[in-house]
């Protein structure tokens, strides 16, 4: 159902691979090793069968439009700075579940100056 749609998104292609590029500079650390697995995830995914990937579309349909809305933040705080960079960083870290317990947490941190 889904294999010729998502072939697209295949990691070595390079509309995946323009994508992980731009996230992966922008918030290297911890997104670029989540990106890498999905990337793992899509490659296994094409290769099952119709029945299954009914069951899987929904799950990697969701993670597709964290990868757009990525990228969109991401642009948007090249495009416009400031402010702009503060809410990629936190709608990154937040949406891709980042933080690890301990570390500075960027809604606190950049509170200020994004309100």
């Amino acid at each position: 159902m889904f294999r010729n749609c998502l072939i697209v998104w295949v990691p070595g292609t390079d509309t995946i691979q323009i994508i992980l590029n731009r996230l992966r500079t922008w918030y290297p650390h911890n997104l670029g090793q989540k990106l890498d697995e999905l990337s793992g995830e899509l490659q296994v995914f094409t290769s099952l069968d119709d029945a299954m990937q009914t069951f899987e579309g929904k799950h990697f349909a969701e993670k597709m439009a964290l990868i757009y809305e990525s990228v969109v933040a991401v642009e948007w705080a090249a495009k416009y700075g400031g402010k702009y960079e503060k809410l990629a960083e936190v709608y990154l870290e937040d949406s891709w579940k980042l933080r690890k317990i301990g570390d500075s947490m960027k809604t606190v941190e950049y509170y200020n100056e994004i309100v």
